[in-house]
């Protein structure tokens, strides 16, 4: 999930399920807590539902704390690698503009296919994240910010192409606008991601202060249990 757009999307689609009582998605968290009636409804269908919204889930409980922590890890650095390139191919996209604006006349980084050959990796490869949430946020019938920077992007890409080889106006070129525009976007997902990495290792451990096991009453003995597999009806000792 990218946006607020983005936990909507998943309490709806799973409200719409039979037998849900209640869903309410954490957008920060990550994780969704929902009530339901398992007469009607398994889990499974339940994450079925989410995966045909666009996105993944699993339950909690088969999730250990180290493949979340390698999970995290793995999306900031995929991040990080993708702002990197992103930025590399934009800087002479940026310079082309700065020269514009001062009047400088450096033939290559103003050539319509250089600017082209930068451009494009850079909308279709690293911007791919956000053509792929636009098409499930239309499927849905809803938008939110992946739908605006997929649409701004891509008028001033494909409004430069049309300026530079249909209406021959090769100085009035944007390829610089849909590129940084992905670039910054990027620098602000790796920045969340960061964040929320480092708050989820400290409440990881304020939850590690709590009790990691419950005495509870099952068939006239007590037993001891994980916190989580804590049933409603259970008697605690």
């Amino acid at each position: 999930m990218t946006c607020a757009a983005c936990s909507a999307r998943v309490e709806r689609n799973v409200k719409k399920l039979s037998g849900i009582v209640n869903v309410n998605v954490n957008l920060a968290t990550e994780k969704a807590m929902i009530e339901f009636d398992k007469d009607i409804i398994r889990t499974d269908e339940i994450i079925g539902a989410i995966i045909n919204s666009g996105y993944g889930a699993e339950k909690s409980i088969d999730i250990s704390a180290d493949a979340e922590k390698e999970a995290r890890e793995k999306e900031i650095g995929k991040l990080k690698r993708l702002l990197l390139t992103s930025a590399l191919l934009s800087s002479p996209l940026f310079f082309a503009m700065i020269a514009m604006v001062f009047k400088w006349d450096i033939p290559l980084i103003h050539n319509l296919y250089f600017q082209l050959a930068l451009a494009t990796p850079v909308q279709f490869i690293i911007g791919a994240r956000f053509y792929k949430n636009a098409y499930h946020g239309i499927k849905s019938l809803r938008s939110g910010m992946d739908t605006l920077v997929a649409m701004g992007t891509s008028a001033a890409y494909f409004f430069s192409i049309y300026n530079g080889f249909v209406a021959n106006q090769k100085m009035n070129l944007y390829f610089e606008a849909s590129a940084i525009l992905i670039t910054l976007v990027l620098l602000g997902k790796y920045l969340e991601a960061s964040a929320k990495g480092k708050t989820s290792e400290a409440i990881k451990k304020l939850m590690g202060m709590q009790a990691k096991t419950a005495r509870v009453i099952r068939d006239e003995r007590e037993i001891d249990i994980l916190i989580d597999e804590v049933e409603h009806g259970d008697i605690i000792v």
